[in-house]
């Protein structure tokens, strides 16, 4: 068996994003105060690098440019092993301060041992 290596379909959206009126609600449900981030300062030598990519996004319809929001965090972009470039955003001060922290308990070894006390398992090597 042969794996075809390098062969990558390119995913685009399939239908276009709609506007939302979606209002953040803390789970408490109070209202959320909007955040407004200034931009992070980025090199001159990679500012047209990020500019064509957010201008790909912006054609392929995947982002949408806007002229105003109360709502705004810096963008991270991330170089690409083949330099290409990965806009991401940096949302540390802006909506993860919002965000309930929900802790899920990894079980201890001793819970997953003791569920499986009646079973056999063969290994073979």
């Amino acid at each position: 068996m042969q794996l075809d290596i390098g062969q990558f379909l390119k995913v685009s959206p399939q239908t276009k994003l709609q506007h939302s009126n979606i209002i953040l609600r803390a789970f408490g449900g109070e209202l959320i105060k909007p955040v407004y981030e200034t931009t992070v300062a980025v090199k001159y030598e990679d500012q047209s690098r990020d500019e064509n990519e957010i201008k790909r996004l912006v054609d392929m319809e995947i982002s949408e440019l806007i002229e105003k929001s109360d709502w705004a965090t810096p963008i991270v972009p991330v170089i690409k092993p083949d330099e290409s470039v990965r806009i991401c955003g940096d949302f540390k001060v802006t909506l993860n301060p919002v965000l309930e922290d929900i802790n899920y308990p990894l079980p201890r070894m001793e819970d997953i041992f003791a569920k499986h006390l009646d079973e056999k398992f063969f290994f073979e090597k």
